[in-house]
């Protein structure tokens, strides 16, 4: 089962499916966003540096953000700028926002404080709690600037 929303003017394109792999769910948003080869995908860590995980990219000009929670797999593409999408089971309140902007921002849930999102919305994922998130370049870019500088989190 596959499930997309298009949101945000169209600007935003969120999907989520029972299957466990996401290429084939971002294959489909990208085609719903008329774009025709996905192309590979890309991830970046802005902590450790490595290219086995963190923030995934495309070769596209899209921002691509995704979620995994035990029996659904969710994506977002974006063309408004960077995006973030979480889904959990049974998150605390406001979890979701949080690491979605985190997400968007490309740093995760590094920093304590993160910048606002331009425009949100949550997810109605039957089951689950799931939010996506739009934050600008240029708050993506002083989030990593200060992750870069910051003294690492401690352990709550």
């Amino acid at each position: 089962m596959l499930t997309t929303r298009s949101l945000w003017e169209g600007r935003v394109l969120v999907g989520w499916t029972d299957q466990p792999t996401c290429l084939p769910l971002l294959t489909h948003l990208a085609l719903e966003l008329g774009h025709g080869n996905l192309g590979p995908l890309h991830h970046h860590c802005p902590i450790c540096g490595s290219i086995e995980h963190g923030r995934p990219s495309l070769e596209l000009p899209l921002e691509v953000s995704l979620s995994r929670a035990p029996g659904v797999t969710a994506g977002a593409l974006s063309t408004a700028g960077p995006v973030g999408v979480d889904i959990e089971a049974d998150p605390p309140p406001g979890w979701v926002l949080r690491e979605a902007v985190g997400k968007a921002a490309g740093v995760g849930l590094a920093l304590d404080v993160l910048p606002d999102p331009v425009w949100s919305a949550d997810l109605a994922v039957p089951g689950y709690c799931g939010a996506v998130a739009v934050v600008t370049d240029a708050d993506r870019s002083a989030a990593e600037v200060a992750l870069r500088t910051a003294r690492p989190r401690k352990a709550r």
